[in-house]
């Protein structure tokens, strides 16, 4: 059994040199009784005429592979086999596509997105015709973001990129922008991201402790109070409200929920539950 790799357009058997969104075609004459099986492969894996863009065809004993619109994923080996009772052959092929490099451009887009306070949040983009060098960067209101507990940005390879929030929080709502970069410059996707308050009732996260102390001593409890809207907060001893004075001091921060009360001088009349 005879294998010929017949020449190409370009002259060149063990290269093949297309400039991207070219056809590359690579024709070989196999002679052989019985009439051999021929397979094609690129970079390993084994093509077939119900690929995207691939054509295998025969006439008499030329067999010939036709890569329709080749961009840089097709660059590598191309292998050619054909096997009988006889044995086995096969010729390598190097395939060589020049990017028809630009600044990124999206074929996948930003969507706008409207969730409650607490739900997760994703948006997946995508690139046309990725190339190595494209950096991908994402920024909500102006602010670059990155990973941490809530937020997770992924590379998924072959030009495409996601990011997660695992919680919607109120001060995420404005918009989000991707921005793709590489030598020949930058495209960007937005979207409006709406994160809505939900209403909670209040509740006591860390609940004040007991305190022994001596007379005429200072006494402070404190404890952490979570509601939206913000909810008021009184102290109370033995049913009676206790007020900012010489005596007692009342703060609340809005922002953490903390809470605390002063008793200065404890004494005895001060004894009871908070």
């Amino acid at each position: 059994m005879v294998l010929e790799v017949l020449q190409s357009r370009t002259k060149k058997t063990e290269f093949i040199i297309n400039q991207e969104n070219d056809t590359a075609e690579f024709r070989v004459e196999i002679t052989g009784k019985p009439t051999p099986i021929v397979k094609w492969q690129l970079n390993g894996r084994e093509l077939s005429p119900s690929d995207t863009n691939i054509t295998i065809k025969s006439f008499e004993q030329v067999y010939i592979l036709k890569i329709e619109k080749a961009n840089v994923k097709h660059a590598g080996e191309v292998v050619v086999t054909a096997e009988n009772a006889g044995g086995m052959v096969g010729k390598e092929v190097v395939l060589k596509v020049e990017p028809d490099l630009t600044k990124p451009i999206f074929k996948t887009h930003l969507i706008d997105r409207s969730v409650n306070e607490g739900e997760p949040l994703r948006w997946d983009v995508a690139i046309e015709r990725p190339y190595k060098g494209v950096t991908v960067k994402w920024f909500l209101n102006g602010k670059e973001l990155t990973n941490n507990e809530n937020v997770q940005i992924i590379d998924d390879g072959e030009g495409k990129y996601h990011i997660t929030m695992n919680e919607a929080k109120s001060d995420m709502s404005g918009t989000l922008i991707v921005k793709a970069t590489n030598s020949y410059g930058t495209s960007e996707s937005h979207a409006f991201v709406e994160v809505k308050e939900v209403n909670r009732k209040p509740e006591i996260i860390r609940q004040p402790q007991d305190h022994t102390v001596d007379e005429n001593e200072t006494v402070k409890f404190s404890a952490i109070i979570f509601g939206k809207p913000t909810p008021t907060v009184n102290w109370y001893m033995d049913e009676m409200k206790l007020e900012n004075s010489s005596e007692v001091g009342v703060k609340f921060d809005e922002n953490t929920g903390k809470t605390s009360i002063k008793i200065f001088k404890a004494n005895l009349t001060d004894s009871g539950k908070k």
